[in-house]
């Protein structure tokens, strides 16, 4: 399971790994801030 995790870290790029943090970050931050707006 980690190998194979590992594997396909080094096949995605940097940007894509910056891309996915990003998405997950406004995600999160989207929640929060839809949570306290409600």
């Amino acid at each position: 399971m980690t190998e194979r995790l590992e594997r396909l870290v080094l096949k995605v790029p940097a940007w894509g790994i910056a891309l996915i943090t990003w998405t997950v970050m406004a995600a999160i931050a989207g929640v929060i801030y839809f949570g306290f707006l409600r």
